[in-house]
């Protein structure tokens, strides 16, 4: 009998473990925020983890290809013993940093002295090729593994003109080639933004003039939701802002799976 694909129709949610993108300044919290997570291995490329008390493995010095067969070595434990897979969740630390080794094996490759040598925007291209295979690699380890994936990156600011809106403005984005950035964004069920929040406070100044002033307080926070001037999403009906804190989180996705549940 010819197999039917309807057959395999789905209903009701489908919850797979979240692969997560973590936007923001230098300073902010990202590698804490990383190490929170329980049972995690780190993939640190920054080598910003010396002070911070985590399991993790040093790539910074490490090819591309390496990556791969890292990956390849985390399946293979798996499939030694599931029962007792030390890991549940797999991190990098980060995205920007990864993508100058992708960009550099990709050098290798063609005997470039740099990814902007051939022109056209041919070693970009080349390196996303490569993004997407790393992509393709997490996907499945999760997929077999069943392991969580956050991925720390730096943010920068960049002008955007959008014609609805009229004047531009500036957006905090991840310090990515736009092919990379597209790839792991689509990839992503949650793209979050992590920063120090700030409170605006109104001062009285000489002759009773008022000043506002934007004070930045010692609190961290994530946003979750797209905005002018800060790139997110999120496909757990999360709040606009929460706590940058791992574990409320992770109780805020499963809350929002669960009520999703119920309607």
């Amino acid at each position: 009998m010819a197999l039917r694909i309807l057959d395999d129709i789905k209903s009701g949610p489908q919850h797979k473990p979240p692969f997560i993108l973590l936007n923001g300044r230098p300073g902010v919290g990202k590698s804490t925020m990383l190490s929170a997570l329980i049972a995690v291995l780190i993939l640190d490329y920054d080598n910003g983890l010396s002070e911070i008390d985590c399991q993790s493995v040093d790539m910074a010095s490490r090819s591309f290809e390496d990556l791969l067969a890292l990956i390849k070595e985390l399946a293979e434990l798996y499939d030694q013993d599931p029962e007792n897979f030390p890991y549940k969740w797999l991190a990098i630390d980060s995205a920007d940093k990864l993508e100058q080794i992708i960009q550099q094996a990709v050098c290798n490759d063609h005997g470039w002295s740099s990814i902007e040598e051939p022109g056209y925007g041919k070693g970009y291209s080349y390196a996303a090729e490569k993004g997407s295979k790393f992509i393709r690699f997490m996907k499945r380890l999760q997929q077999k593994t069943g392991v969580g994936v956050m991925i720390a990156c730096h943010a920068t600011i960049k002008t955007v003109n959008e014609p609805h809106i009229g004047e531009p403005y500036d957006l905090y984005t991840s310090k990515l080639h736009k092919r990379f950035a597209a790839d792991l964004y689509e990839a992503a069920d949650a793209i979050l933004f992590g920063a120090m929040k700030s409170v605006v406070k109104k001062k009285n100044h000489e002759f009773g003039r008022q000043v506002t002033q934007n004070v930045v307080s010692n609190e961290r926070v994530l946003y979750t939701t797209p905005s002018t001037g800060i790139e997110a999403k999120n496909r757990y009906g999360l709040p606009d802002k929460i706590p940058m804190d791992a574990q409320n989180l992770l109780k805020l996705i499963e809350e929002g799976r669960q009520s999703n549940a119920k309607t």
